[in-house]
């Protein structure tokens, strides 16, 4: 059995198991509108996503792109932040939107958000608080010791 992806508008709408003469039958609707996907990514870079889109002119399955800055590699057909981290070892926070960016008024705290495991200089901070849940955060941001969120230039 095979995986194929419904391709709509160039968005990836399904993903099924089938073999290539069930998807032929029509029995799903036109052919021509599913694409072989693969778990490993062998074909078409990665495994199709529900939300993905599909380009024909890569043959490739892309992720939604993270932030409206962000950039296609078409090699790798992974999307790139503006500025490249440094590949120096260090942790590095990327803010990718005028509208995240928060500090208090006297200017003394900030937060880091970060997906998976937390980074390592975190336990390095001189002053720490939290883990914060999001709705967490939302409260202390509407507090009076924070600034409004800034408009994006």
């Amino acid at each position: 059995m095979s995986h194929f992806a419904k391709i709509e508008n160039n968005i990836v709408t399904n993903v099924i198991v089938a073999e290539q003469d069930f998807i032929n039958s029509g029995a799903v609707g036109s052919p021509s509108d599913w694409v072989e996907t693969c778990y490993d990514g062998s074909i078409r870079k990665r495994y199709a996503g529900i939300g993905y889109s599909y380009n024909k002119e890569l043959d490739a399955f892309i992720t939604p792109q993270p932030f409206p800055s962000w950039v296609l590699d078409t090699e790798t057909t992974n999307w790139n932040a503006p500025v490249l981290m440094p590949q120096d070892g260090k942790s590095y926070v990327c803010e990718t939107s005028a509208e995240t960016l928060r500090h208090n008024v006297a200017e003394t705290k900030s937060f880091i958000k970060w997906d998976g495991d937390q980074p390592e200089f975190v336990n390095t901070l001189e002053t720490l608080e939290g883990p914060y849940t999001h709705a967490e955060i939302l409260d202390i941001l509407s507090g009076e010791e924070w600034t409004a969120p800034m408009e994006e230039v």
